[in-house]
């Protein structure tokens, strides 16, 4: 869910200040359970604040590129689809 309303688009836009959270039956599922619990120690970007109490997610601000960890060349994809 993005603040309270279930969301089934893959490809919804998040934004600065939505909280994201599972749905209610999401929420008893082991995985997501132990995902949430680990989600502090595999390293949480510094634009996203977790609450594994809660099993929330907010979105602080979007995140600059700087910010992304991301091992790619985007100007190789530039010129690969410019083709």
């Amino acid at each position: 869910t993005i603040n309270s309303r279930k969301v089934n688009v893959p490809s919804y836009i998040v934004r600065a200040g939505d909280i994201v959270s599972p749905s209610e039956p999401g929420k008893k599922m082991p995985v997501i359970q132990n995902s949430m619990a680990t989600a502090v120690h595999r390293g949480v970007p510094s634009w996203v604040e977790v609450d594994s109490d809660n099993l929330t997610a907010k979105v602080l601000h979007l995140p600059a590129r700087e910010e992304i960890a991301l091992d790619a060349q985007e100007q190789l994809i530039v010129e690969l689809y410019s083709k």
